[in-house]
């Protein structure tokens, strides 16, 4: 926990919220605007008690770079009194982490008075190199369902508020997270620590939580100024620490990962609970989003050549596809509002079944078979190619080779799943620091022409066959905790099928099925919504194809090509376009 003294909090601050909070509004960050860089959280809890975090930055002539003092009072009326505000030192960062080191020095006391929803003045009377001072407050940020106005109906959405509060791993006494569930789905977040000298950090963070996972590409670490009179705004320089993720499984437990730049930190794992739930927040399942089972089908400009096994990912409002039967060497960018096709530079060396994806910047090929009909040997390359330079780069191999299998974009990774090749791990690729790491696979699941696609902070793994079966299963993996767990099934067993993200929402289309050695086409579109139970149907496609690939561009989904006749390769070369009606 943060402090030991907030072991009391636990008590009073139950999961359901027993009793109200007369300042329950003024959770959230509040700062000086003449002072930007250092500020407080405040985290109102039931029965009317407040915690209170300053983030801040040490007196001139301390060797460290920032301070945070702490504590824990009772609300009366309009303000928060503090008589006991921490100052926690000594315990060194990660596994060496030892809760007997912690020094929680006693700093002084702190009151907030809140004169509106929006503005506030704190007062303190700290150390000697501290003083005593005030200073007028605004606001930051807000929690989501907490009002202003006692009287307020939170509206229905999709963003569970009660994920904010003060998160621990007990194992871990004397530091801890702060967190704060914003009305937009984004959270804010705090990690109170130390360094490897056992000196006061502070991190902090902003991103969305989707589903139940939140994941920070970059928590930043302020330094530069000092406290009080010293302080300057224009002197903290805000650094990229590394990388943060919070996976909860609910608004007690959770699972938090990070791996930092900087060696001395690296990465780590650890279990959260939730320490100190905020008043008038709540952990109810959000309603399910409606499924997108309707919309229309267009067919548009064909490719010029017929093809099948190919690969396609978007970037800036076009669909490039590569590789595959009957285009084996080719590369070629499609303008979705345009209809037309346009040749691009050729690709390294002739591929099908390569995998293909974007991060927004580049393209991102990998693995595959080399010539016209051959199934042996999957090959281990990986190239980008550059839309601005418009040319392909070699990147470093495949640790392990693969064809057949999916590839998507991450969390600032490139994920490599399933396919055919030798080992089963899931590989990673770091974009930043052009590295492979090994992922845990999923065990007892067919590989071979499966899909994937990064959802709600997670990767889902659909269908996928062997030489005589076709799987509708679905496992989901998540980059926090590291793990695999069982997913919704689909409604049909499918390979060879183009699956997306559609404006939020999972959609797979067409594919073949196999049994024993019999080959059909699967006509079928399914889609998953956020927070449903199940797939459910959507609109059919003017053509069956399996061996198809396909990517989204404003919220369409374009499908290139693909054969028409199951176990086989045809002579299609039709460009269908989805769009989706939301409901």
């Amino acid at each position: 926990m943060v402090l030991r003294c907030l072991a009391l909090l636990a008590l009073l601050a139950t999961k359901s919220v027993l009793a109200s909070n007369p300042l329950a509004y003024a959770s959230g960050s509040w700062y000086n605007p003449a002072r930007s860089g250092e500020g407080f959280v405040v985290q109102m809890l039931p029965d009317s008690r407040a915690v209170v975090t300053w983030f801040t930055y040490p007196p001139e002539g301390e060797s460290s770079d920032q301070a945070w003092i702490i504590g824990s009072g009772t609300v009366a009326g309009n303000r928060i009194t503090i008589t006991e505000m921490y100052r926690p030192v000594g315990a060194t960062f990660g596994p060496e982490f030892d809760p007997e080191t912690v020094e929680r020095e006693f700093w002084g006391s702190l009151e907030i008075e809140f004169e509106d929803c929006n503005t506030a003045t704190a007062s303190w009377i700290g150390l000697p190199e501290f003083g005593t001072d005030s200073e007028d407050l605004v606001r930051i940020t807000s929690i989501d369902d907490v009002s202003c106005d006692a009287e307020t109906v939170p509206d229905p959405d999709r963003v569970i508020s009660g994920f904010s509060g003060a998160w621990a791993d007990p194992l871990h006494d004397g530091e801890g997270w702060m967190l704060e569930m914003l009305p937009d789905g984004r959270m804010v977040v705090y990690w109170f620590t130390y360094d490897d000298q056992g000196r006061q950090m502070w991190l902090t963070g902003l991103a969305e939580v989707k589903g139940k996972t939140l994941w920070v590409e970059s928590m930043l670490l302020p330094r530069g100024t000092r406290f009080g009179d010293a302080f300057r705004s224009e002197d903290v320089v805000r650094e990229h620490w590394g990388s943060f993720g919070f996976n909860f499984e609910d608004c007690d437990n959770a699972t938090m990962s990070y791996q930092s730049v900087d060696a001395r930190f690296g990465k780590g794992s650890l279990q959260p609970g939730n320490l100190a739930p905020l008043a008038d927040t709540n952990c109810d399942e959000p309603a399910p989003v409606k499924a997108l089972t309707s919309g229309s089908w267009r067919l548009s400009t064909n490719v010029d050549v017929a093809m099948s096994e190919s690969a396609s990912a978007a970037l800036d409002g076009f669909v490039y596809t590569g590789g595959g039967f009957g285009h084996l060497s080719r590369f070629q960018r499609f303008d979705p509002a345009s209809g037309s096709y346009v040749e691009m530079p050729e690709l390294p060396d002739t591929r099908h079944h390569a995998m293909m994806t974007s991060d927004g910047q580049s393209i991102f090929m990998a693995g595959g078979y080399t010539g016209n009909i051959s199934f042996s040997n999957p090959n281990n390359n990986f190239w980008k190619f550059d839309p601005q330079a418009n040319q392909w780069e070699i990147l470093p191999n495949l640790p392990k080779a693969r064809a057949a299998g999916a590839a998507v974009y991450l969390n600032g990774r490139i994920w490599l799943l399933g396919g055919e090749g030798p080992g089963r791990e899931t590989q990673a690729y770091d974009i930043n620091t052009g590295e492979w790491e090994l992922f845990p696979n999923v065990i007892g699941k067919l590989y071979d022409h499966m899909q994937a696609v990064a959802f709600e902070n997670e990767i889902w793994w659909m269908g996928g066959r062997s030489e005589s079966l076709t799987t509708n299963g679905v496992v989901i993996f998540n980059p926090v905790s590291s793990r695999w767990r069982e997913g919704p099934a689909m409604l049909f067993g499918r390979s060879g099928f183009a699956a997306k993200v559609v404006q939020g929402q999972i959609m797979v289309v067409g594919g073949e099925a196999v049994s024993g050695i019999n080959f059909s086409l699967v006509e079928s579109v399914e889609v998953f919504a956020p927070g449903a139970e199940g797939w459910v149907n959507s609109l059919n496609s003017p053509m069956s194809v399996h061996g198809t690939t396909g990517a989204v561009v404003n919220g369409q989904f374009i499908l290139t090509a693909g054969s028409t006749i199951a176990g086989a390769i045809s002579s299609n070369s039709s460009t269908q376009i989805y769009t989706p009606t939301v409901p």
